[in-house]
Order: structure tokens, then sequence, then C-alpha cells
């Protein structure tokens, strides 16, 4: 054995047992190899104690753009039209590839050090940004998808030579995975949707895209094509493969039946969608009609910040005020939303998600020792009600720790810092 936590709470997401108290957690190589209220007999390799502290399955950021730490704080409390075209596209425009990849690390460094284990994630400069994950240890869907305005395909665009390179370079890195799709349905067309078609079919590649996140989302879709977002999509043949659509605030009951028709995964981003007043996805509907539901932040230039605890508690929260209702959904399905449903969403269903033997070891150990944790009555409760990302002491990755006693293992965050400012800076500010 190689890591064995012990006397520690473990939130395991086994409906059977969801919550094991004293207990020990072993892990040998990249697998979670004992989970017991008993001693394991087999010594390990390295002890950590667990008292006062809970161990969680790694979170899963089911949409982000990791390279927006650029952006951070950069047009803040502007309407989305005039934040989207007067800001964020120009400043965009001036990104290099170098900008990206120094961005996103210290995006993943974020993300890591606030419990997340997984990201889901579409920008251009896409190889910069898996390079960056594989470096630094965490699992990462990547992809540059087309965003074409026009009515053909500019098969010149940047997103058909990086999906290609990073099927060149990642295609056997455990960590990455390759993914196809669209922007969104308002900025694609029937000739994008073949392109995208084609690549999954001869490659086997998942889908990712923006869907319904705005009311003019749905409404330009209807005069486009006279369908929503959902029902174009699914005419198009971009549900045959594991889709995962971002935001989902508008939907109608005809959507909500073809994403679980097509088994496709909602990734609602609350607080993105609150600061742009896009509206609340309604996933009280969608749990009820049995779609799987992930959780994710979206780029901090629209949150501010990759901390999926505040997406969990206002993910159920908003849904409360929504239906007037306080049991509408709770603290479980918040945890797991962010874990099981996230791990679902990207493929690893079967493999991550739960704190089970057997399963991958991607682990988060949260310090409950601050105030705001005490007392505790319900561990679940305390996780998503009052913990913080910064209440993460250790992150776990496929057995390795990247983050221990809140500290990085494989970076130098002060040069992490100082690098990514010192290129982004001057260039954002023009």
């Amino acid at each position: 054995m190689d890591v064995l936590f012990k006397d520690i709470t473990i939130v395991t997401m086994n409906p059977l047992e969801p919550v094991l108290e004293h207990a020990y957690l072993g892990v040998t190589g990249d697998k979670i190899t004992y989970v017991d209220t008993k001693a394991p007999e087999e010594e390990a390799r390295k002890t950590i104690c667990g008292k006062e502290k809970v161990l969680i399955p790694g979170l899963v950021n089911a949409h982000t753009h990791i390279a927006m730490t650029a952006l951070r704080g950069y047009a803040d409390d502007q309407t989305l039209t005039s934040w989207l075209f007067d800001s964020i596209i120009p400043a965009e425009s001036r990104l290099t590839d170098e900008i990206v990849y120094r961005c996103a690390r210290l995006g993943i460094l974020e993300a890591i050090a606030s419990g997340t284990t997984a990201i889901c994630d579409m920008y251009f400069s896409a190889p910069e940004i898996a390079r960056a994950a594989s470096e630094l240890g965490i699992r990462a869907h990547v992809g540059n998808v087309p965003l074409e305005t026009g009515e053909g395909f500019n098969l010149e665009d940047g997103s058909i030579s990086e999906t290609y390179e990073l099927l060149r370079s990642f295609s056997e890195d455990p960590l990455i995975t390759v993914f196809t799709g669209v922007h969104a349905v308002h900025n694609s067309n029937p000739s994008v949707w073949a392109w995208v078609n084609n690549m999954a079919d001869t490659y086997q590649l998942p889908f990712s895209m923006h869907m319904a996140e705005t009311a003019e989302d749905v409404e330009s879709s209807l005069r486009k094509f006279g369908k929503t977002p959902a029902a174009a999509l699914a005419e198009a043949g971009l549900f045959r493969y594991p889709a995962v659509a971002a935001h989902c605030v508008h939907l109608t009951d005809e959507d909500i039946a073809i994403m679980k028709e097509y088994g496709v995964t909602a990734a609602s981003c609350p607080v993105s969608n609150l600061k742009l007043a896009s509206g609340v996805a309604p996933l009280y509907k969608l749990k009820e009609a049995g779609v799987n539901i992930a959780l994710g932040t979206d780029g901090v230039a629209s949150n501010n910040n990759l901390d999926m605890f505040e997406e969990m508690k206002l993910s159920v929260l908003l849904q409360k005020n929504l239906t007037g209702n306080a049991a509408a959904l709770s603290a479980y399905d918040a945890l797991y939303f962010a874990t099981v449903g996230g791990s679902v969403a990207l493929g690893h269903g079967d493999t991550c998600g739960r704190l089970l033997p057997g399963l991958d070891a991607d682990i988060v150990m949260l310090d409950f020792t601050a105030p705001h944790l005490h007392p505790c009555y319900n561990v679940i409760s305390n996780v998503v009600y009052a913990a913080h990302g910064s209440d993460v002491e250790l992150t776990m990755v496929r057995g390795r720790i990247l983050y221990e006693n809140r500290q990085f293992v494989r970076a130098d965050l002060q040069k992490e810092i100082a690098e990514a400012e010192a290129l982004a800076v001057p260039v954002i500010r023009g």
C-alpha cells in the first residue's frame, strides 16, 4: 500500500454507506485498494492521520475556460453583450499560445488547490492547455471547437489544426481526453456540424458545447433553424456520442426529454449565469427527468474564481428559491453533481466519483478544524453549505498527490504567478 489515510471521515458517495467515520482508506498505485472502519493489516509507505479531516471524491469542473485566468476581473459588472463584444473578444485576440499556456497553468493550480481533480475545457490554443494539464497532473477533457457566424465553414479555422494536434500529441496520455463539438448553435451551422460529426466518427470523440445559455441563444436558433438548440443539435447528430451541454438555462420540457433520450449531461454554471444575468438552469426538472447533471465554473472572466464549493452551494440554493420548496434539492444532490455526475459527464463514471475499492484514487482531503465547520451534525451538509475551496488540504489524482499541506508538489506558485502576470497583464491592458 502506497498511502493510507487513517482514522478519517470518508464521504464515499456510496448510497448504502455515504459516510464512514473513524475509517481507513488505502491507495496502491493509481487505485483505491482499501476502505473500511477497521485498520488494514498491510503496512503503508506513507500514512496520513485523519483526525478532524474529511475525504471526498475529487471534484469535476465540467465546463470551464481555464486560460481565461488571464482575464480575471478584467470586465466586471457589464451587460453580456458589452462584456463579450466590447471587452472579452478584443482582449482574447491579443492572447498568444505562451500566454494561454502560462495562464492555464495558473488556473489549473487554482483548481487543484480548491479540490478539483478533472476539468472539461473549451478554448483556443487547446494543445497548450492540454500540455499544462498533463504536466501538472490533472485530468482534462480538452477541445477547441469551431465558431462560425457565417453560412459556410472556414477550412482554415484554427480549431481544425488544433484538434489534429491534440490527437497527435495526447491520444496516449491517460490524463487527457480530446473532444469535439460546437461553440453554440447560434454561431455554427450545418456545415460545421457535418465536420464535427465526421471527426467524432473517425476518432470516436465525445462532444461538448454551450447550449441554451441565454434567451437570445434560443431565439436565434428558432429563427435560423425553426428548432430549439437541443432539438437542432439532436437532429444534426451531435448527441450520438457522449455530450456535455454547458449552461442549459433556457430549456423547454421537450429539450429535457431530448437530453434524457440521448444521455446528454447538463453542465450547470450557476455563478457565471447569475453574474451575466443569463438566468437559472432548471436543475430540479432535469433531475426529475433523469438527466445527468454536472457543475462547472465557466471561465473566471465571468465568475472570478474556480471554486467548485461555491457552485455546489449555489446550485441547490437557487433551486430552492426557484421552486419555493426548500427540499427541492439537497446537499447530497449538490455533491453528487460535482463528483459522480461530473465523472459520468467526462466518461469516467465507472472508475471515478466515489471513494470505493477498485476505483481510481481521485481524492480530496478537507481540513475540518476551521471555526466555520463547527459544530458538525451532518458532514455532507457542512461540505456543501459551509466549506470553501480554501479548506482543501490535499488533492490526489490517480494516486499522485498534487497538493499537500496546502503546498503544491509539482509547481512553485509564486514563480507561476509572476510568469503568468508578466506575460498577460501588459497584453490585456494594451
